[in-house]
């Protein structure tokens, strides 16, 4: 039985194809926690296998919980499938199946005894270290000796590192770009995540006086400013004062020391409660969690265990008391509550490590570059005492209550708006983006060497400033279905050109509206279009209703040399 899957399930996988059918390198798939990545991978393996015989896949990760995950998920939908396991975890050695889901601590070892493999997926991406590090790399470099034409996929909610910025960026980087993203506010809108809140907390850690290490928080010291005087008892006071309903809390803690606390706090309060470490034995560890899963447990406090491939999607309220420098770590860890479940209206996050302001909302963060120093928090905590939302730090007027802030600097010059729920923003918090008023439209044809033409639409605002987007009607996957998107977004009629040759001819002739304004994001060497503003309906009616196209059109259409089509000023 084959998956039926998600719309942007299918995308994902058709991106891989077209990728290594138009690209070099090694793409990554970028995919919200819950959003089911084990179906990709499972969909993608079948498919592979069933056109392509000969081909042999590992699929590595780091923990045996998305081991077993991975390989049961495949088997489900292809009962028959030619797959085995490697984990010593999971008592398991098998070294000839033609499709491996192997745990990266028991093969980095045995790449010679594994034997050729085509290509590698790799779960959880964001674990890989840089050039040079780790089991990943040197499992990696053993297959390349047998498999030197070995493709490499990754999988993760999280493309970045802690410390070292984006995966497919910087030297030695093992991912070459992403070949597919999902938007979570849309998979929230659509009923694939559940709704995510957050409320500011008074009981917050203060890491003021804690040193930074590596790119994370000091460990030591970190648990030692978790714990000072009563904070331990008032966060829990405070968890439990705001956790009305709520059925299954995730807590994440510092260190064994103050999950112990913790745990005995919550006793304290007749909470039913356990906690997982590194060092618990895995019987207990499993113990523990099927009892969390089933509701028998109410609050699980975890130590670094529980970041990544833990699914219980009944967790509506998560404590994050926590604190980390590492976006993926935040990321990970509010992801936890993103699953959906029924009875389940929404998840509650609770930071005591002011984490959120730190980092900003979830579908907004931005890794630092190493070296980068931080700057003012990308949140703040609304100063009415009743309310407490957490909100843009641009912000002057809390959403929810109306409190107005005091303004210490004047207004940004760019569009980003609070949401209501904080922890994720509709508009895009970076003071990098801006909105430009467009003079110009040039539409052309873009070349480049061993890939299908593309449709590139420069816009220009004023004399200097420029920003280009690429429109790939020739490619196939996900990169054709964002074309098909762009054509419709724009009021294109059926059929959606083919190639860029019909889709310049047809914009010659005035079938698609015109850009007023464009939204950019002037990060980085090269802008990039984050949004459009288009002409209104009626006027595009207008000049498509008039006899004479070319004299109605006051955009001044013109055909270059090669082809190109170059609009005028734009009366808007």
């Amino acid at each position: 039985m084959n998956f039926k899957l998600r719309d942007y399930q299918r995308e994902a996988i058709d991106s891989v194809y077209d990728w290594f059918t138009a690209s070099a390198g090694n793409p990554l798939v970028v995919v919200p926690t819950g959003g089911g990545k084990s179906v990709i991978a499972a969909e993608m393996i079948r498919e592979i296998c069933t056109r392509w015989p000969d081909e042999r896949i590992m699929v590595v990760t780091h923990v045996k919980e998305l081991i077993r995950q991975n390989y049961d998920t495949l088997v489900r939908s292809w009962p028959e499938a030619p797959a085995g396991i490697y984990s010593a975890g999971l008592r398991r050695r098998d070294t000839r199946s033609r499709i491996l889901f192997a745990g990266v601590q028991s093969v980095f070892k045995r790449a010679d005894e594994l034997g050729h493999f085509d290509i590698v997926i790799v779960d959880e991406a964001h674990l890989v270290p840089p050039k040079g590090f780790g089991m990943y790399q040197q499992l990696l470099a053993g297959l390349r000796a047998t498999s030197p034409k070995v493709k490499l996929i990754g999988l993760t909610a999280t493309p970045y590192r802690t410390d070292t910025g984006r995966l497919d960026e910087g030297e030695g980087r093992l991912f070459d770009g992403v070949a597919f993203e999902c938007d979570i506010i849309e998979m929230i809108k659509d009923g694939w995540l559940c709704e995510v809140t957050n409320k500011g907390v008074r009981a917050e850690i203060d890491t003021s006086a804690v040193h930074i290490r590596g790119g994370e928080f000091c460990a030591d010291e970190l648990e030692e400013a978790a714990m000072a005087d009563g904070l331990v008892e008032d966060s829990v006071e405070e968890l439990i004062a705001r956790s009305a309903d709520r059925k299954s809390w995730l807590i994440f803690a510092c260190g064994i020391a103050h999950a112990t606390q913790i745990c005995a706090e919550l006793t304290k309060h007749g909470i039913i409660n356990a906690s997982v470490f590194g060092t618990t034995p895995r019987e207990d560890r499993d113990d523990r969690i099927d009892a969390f899963k089933r509701g028998d447990i109410t609050a699980l406090v975890n130590v670094g265990v529980l970041t990544t491939g833990f699914d219980a999607p009944g967790i509506d309220l998560l404590g994050l008391m926590r604190p980390t420098q590492s976006p993926g770590l935040y990321v990970q860890m509010t992801g936890r509550g993103l699953r959906t479940a029924d009875g389940k209206a929404d998840c509650l996050v609770l930071d005591f490590g002011t984490n959120v302001q730190r980092h900003g909302p979830l579908n907004a963060v931005r890794p630092r570059k190493p070296g980068e120093r931080v700057g003012e928090p990308p949140m703040k905590v609304c100063g009415n005492p009743d309310c407490m939302a957490l909100v843009y730090a641009a912000t002057t007027i809390c959403p929810e209550c109306g409190h107005e802030f005091e303004v210490a600097r004047s207004k940004p010059d760019h569009d980003a708006t609070p949401d209501e729920n904080a922890i994720l923003l509709s508009g895009d918090p970076s003071a990098n983006i801006q909105r430009w008023e467009v003079s110009r439209v040039f539409y052309g044809r873009h070349r480049k060497p061993g890939k299908p033409d593309s449709l590139r639409v420069a816009y220009s605002s004023g004399l200097t400033r420029e920003v280009s987007e690429w429109v790939c009607f020739e490619h196939g996957g996900y990169a054709r279905v964002k074309a098909e998107q762009w054509w419709r977004s724009r009021l294109g009629q059926d059929p959606i050109p083919g190639d860029v040759t019909t889709a310049l001819a047809r914009i010659e002739l005035g079938e698609i509206l015109s850009t007023v304004s464009v939204t950019v994001d002037t990060e980085g060497q090269y802008p990039s279009v984050k949004g459009v503003l288009l002409e209104d309906a009626d006027t595009f009616a207008w000049r498509a209703d008039a006899e004479d196209w070319q004299a109605a059109n006051p955009y001044g259409v013109s055909i270059g040399e090669s082809g190109d089509i170059d609009y005028g000023e734009i009366p808007f």
